[in-house]
């Protein structure tokens, strides 16, 4: 879907929080991606010799980590239609409505 060209738009209150809670999302996003990617390696490398490491990058579960990098961004875009859907049917200002509405359905910016 194409964004919605929306001027002058003022978000109440309700839309600001809602704009603060995707923005802390996002952020607990990247974060947990790094943590579990940080976490993985951290439990190969910092065995004490060649033969632990060896052992740790044998037993990792690579396919797991995999899946679970792969379910951040699915997970994060789900916790954002729930903002968006919520706020949408909170709100009665029809330009914010458009707005949470374009969110919901992940309208993407056209970049020239």
């Amino acid at each position: 879907m194409q964004c919605p060209n929306i001027q002058h738009i003022k978000f109440s209150t309700d839309s600001l929080k809602a704009l603060d809670e995707i923005k802390r999302i996002k952020q607990l996003s990247v974060l947990l991606s790094s943590s579990m990617v940080s976490g993985t390696l951290s439990t190969i490398f910092l065995g004490a010799n060649s033969l632990t490491t060896t052992y740790s990058v044998y037993s990792a579960d690579f396919d797991s980590l995999t899946r679970a990098l792969k379910a951040v961004p699915i997970i994060t875009r789900t916790l954002i239609e729930r903002i968006a859907g919520e706020t949408y049917l909170s709100l009665t200002d029809y330009k914010e409505k458009k707005f949470w509405k374009a969110v919901y359905l992940g309208c993407k910016v056209n970049k020239k």
